[in-house]
């Protein structure tokens, strides 16, 4: 690839994550009101029975769609070649499985539902309560298989508009249920959500892809194979995922109390989702173009370096300025309660870089229809990830969950490499020198807040902010 197309590629990458950037950080918002209320009306409860409550129907969501959401993209995109009437045929079929394993998933939900109540609770007085939720997985289907579509045919605008308004309309319902209700409102204004967001995703969904034929039973089993053989494995890998966590917040629950993981909760998803969230932006444009580019491993290998290039230069300003701000996030996002939270959520940090270089090389496993080796490689990071948890909450309580994920992607980093050697995929010494830059930008910013005094961190922050900034504009050709 030549610099011209690498600028070009740059330019590209860095609309798309402009468009969804914008859409996640509101939905951020709605997220930050919503839990603010949460927090502020119901308490750590309150956070902790949403945790528990989520977490059951991503468990359930996650062993029942098959990762219709991820495997789907690969076979939309990678058809882009194809005449328009088999790419229409293939959009049929993951909608039509996504009916298929919705209905499964909610069947699964009431069935589970006392047995859920009773691992958590440790008695079965939460089991309406699951069975409701059933909804949520059922809708949730729905949602991932449209996502799925929209994203596979590149329709960007359209995928970003439809979460966008789910997101608003389920906090619009959900804040006066939040009032008046209380913790009582947690389950019905998690059913709203769905409902909202499915709504919203079918209005904008890509109806003008028709089949020219009538598309029978028979095809949608065969044709489906292909991206359910993969969503298979990548079930397994999210189910053993969402188990772990599962276990660890219960292990929470049953040795601490709901207040605790309601703590854990929110450490969590500040530095997973809020922080997090430049990972998801990219990933909108890029899986979808690693996909079609997944047979020659010479461009594979210029994606890849170049997106491990661009989130390492993006990802020292947003952490090091959250770093900076860390406590005044954490009062407004929750309230001051919560700031005992922020050792683990700083140190946490440094691991997201890992995690950045590691997710990168990760999509091209996927878009290579690799699921045995992606399989393999997930579930042995999420049985990691749990043991490094619990052994740092037993011995250093909340505050050592930070260095235990940090622990938990440095070893996932170590075995992305092992992978991407075999497949004989070379990163870029730049990329190399981006991501060492990027380390030891966080790294000090970590050292910084625990023997500095805030002003030193904002000036690091805006330091490393403006050398990023000018990184980026050189990679993207752009003036100053």
């Amino acid at each position: 690839m030549t610099l011209t197309s690498r600028k070009s590629l740059s330019r590209l990458v860095l609309r798309a994550m402009g468009v969804f950037g914008g859409v996640q950080s509101l939905q951020i918002l709605c997220s930050i009101i919503r839990m603010k209320l949460v927090s502020l009306w119901i308490g750590p409860a309150g956070v902790g029975l949403f945790s528990i409550f989520n977490s059951a129907i991503d468990l359930v969501s996650s062993a029942t769609q098959l990762s219709l959401r991820n495997s789907a993209v690969r076979d939309i995109a990678a058809s882009k070649g194809k005449s328009s009437a088999v790419r229409a045929a293939i959009v049929t079929i993951v909608r039509r499985w996504g009916w298929l394993l919705g209905m499964a998933g909610a069947v699964v939900m009431l069935m589970a539902s006392p047995l859920l109540s009773r691992i958590t609770f440790g008695d079965f007085s939460h089991s309406i309560q699951y069975a409701v939720l059933s909804v949520s997985v059922f809708l949730a289907a729905l949602i991932s298989s449209e996502g799925a579509i929209l994203q596979g045919l590149e329709r960007y605008k359209p995928l970003a508009l439809g979460s966008l308004w789910g997101t608003l309309g389920g906090l619009i319902v959900s804040i006066p249920l939040y009032f008046f209700a209380r913790i009582d409102s947690i389950v019905p204004s998690l059913i709203l959500y769905s409902l909202f967001t499915a709504g919203a995703m079918l209005y904008y969904r890509a109806s003008d892809v028709k089949p020219s034929h009538r598309i029978t039973m028979r095809e949608t089993l065969e044709t489906g194979r292909s991206f359910l053989m993969l969503g298979g494995f990548m079930t397994i890998a999210t189910f053993v995922e969402q188990l772990c966590n599962y276990i660890f917040i219960s292990y929470l629950n049953v040795t601490d109390s709901d207040v605790g993981v309601g703590y854990y909760q929110a450490g969590y998803t500040l530095v997973n989702r809020y922080v997090g969230l430049l990972f998801v932006a990219l990933a909108m444009e890029y899986y979808p173009r690693m996909s079609r580019v997944a047979d020659s491993m010479m461009r594979s290998r210029v994606y890849v370096s170049h997106e491990i290039s661009l989130i390492m230069i993006m990802l020292v300003p947003v952490a090091t300025i959250f770093i900076s701000a860390s406590q005044l996030i954490v009062k407004i996002l929750y309230s001051a309660e919560f700031v005992m939270i922020l050792p683990f959520v700083v140190t946490a940090m440094a691991g997201m870089v890992f995690r950045g270089f590691s997710w990168c090389i990760s999509f091209l496993v996927l878009a290579r229809n690799s699921g045995k080796t992606y399989v393999t490689v997930e579930c042995l990071s999420s049985a990691i990830g749990l043991v490094f948890n619990i052994i740092a909450f037993r011995f250093f309580g909340i505050n050592g969950l930070g260095v235990s994920f940090t622990l938990w992607y440095v070893m996932y980093c170590i075995m992305m490499l092992v992978v991407a050697r075999r497949m004989g995929l070379k990163i870029s010494a730049r990329s190399v020198w981006l991501s060492v830059y990027a380390l030891v930008a966080v790294s000090l910013q970590i050292l910084l807040y625990f023997t500095m005094p805030v002003w030193a961190l904002i000036t690091f922050a805006s330091a490393a902010s403006i050398l990023s900034l000018i990184l980026v504009l050189k990679l993207s050709g752009s003036r100053f």
